[in-house]
């Protein structure tokens, strides 16, 4: 029998396709354990696809579209048929290089993956469209949620009043040390030469400030490095380890 992947979701989003998974549910082993979901860590391809196939069923074999994450701000828009219907092609669907992806088809999900940035989940109200981003330190800085919302408000006419956004699972500012500088492109000023920071409150009040409404800004699970043995930590493992995947559809 295939053990259960735990989903963190959030309560307020009701039963629609969205989550954040964790470590635990898959078969990768040592500091990919133990449901890595990344095919670019040096883990064992095979036990790779074995974490997606499970995690595919548990979603009851929803497509699931990534993009291949590059630390920038370039968004993807998912159109057309829903790409990766073939039941003989792998999951995921990977398409080109961006740390966003946009989508408006029912019956498929978008998703990223991490290890400590950002994983940033987006959808209408009216359920018209979702996203899914990917923010680092950088595309922090470079507002990419702010980009993002451009693309929901300009590209399918959505009103910013309407978009609920869900901050899952990233390191804490009790844990994301970083140099002057880094902190002085996110705009933290501070006399020392190490600068603890925030990440996910500052994409936060990205998104507060672009107009989606307080109340509609969720944060959702802890840090990331705190709890490096139910998520995936980057800065934790010294480099080495899995990712997880953060991810938004739209039902059929």
């Amino acid at each position: 029998m295939i053990p259960a992947i735990p989903i963190l979701q959030a309560a307020e989003w009701g039963p629609s396709i969205h989550g954040f998974t964790g470590r635990a549910g898959g078969v990768s082993a040592d500091a990919y354990s133990e449901l890595n979901l990344s095919f670019s860590v040096n883990d064992d391809p095979e036990r790779v696809a074995e974490n997606w196939r499970r995690l595919q069923l548990h979603l009851h074999d929803v497509p699931l579209v990534i993009p291949r994450q590059v630390h920038g701000t370039n968004i993807l828009v998912v159109e057309g048929d829903a790409p990766g219907s073939d039941p003989s092609a792998p999951p995921p669907v990977r398409l080109g290089e961006a740390d966003a992806i946009v989508c408006d088809r029912p019956g498929i999900a978008v998703g990223v993956l991490t290890a400590d940035c950002v994983p940033i989940l987006l959808r209408a109200r009216s359920g018209r469209c979702v996203a899914a981003i990917h923010a680092g330190w950088r595309g922090t800085a470079a507002g990419i949620v702010g980009r993002v919302l451009e693309v929901l408000t300009q590209r399918f006419s959505l009103p910013v009043e309407q978009v609920e956004a869900l901050l899952g699972p990233s390191i804490g500012g009790c844990c994301y040390e970083v140099e002057a500088d880094v902190a002085e492109a996110l705009g933290v000023v501070s006399e020392n030469t190490k600068v603890r920071v925030d990440l996910r409150r500052l994409n936060a009040r990205q998104l507060e400030l672009a107009g989606v409404r307080s109340e509609a800004v969720l944060l959702l699970g802890g840090c990331t490095r705190c709890e490096a043995d139910a998520y995936f930590s980057h800065r934790a493992s010294g480099g080495c380890t899995g990712r997880q995947l953060s991810f938004v559809g739209i039902p059929n």
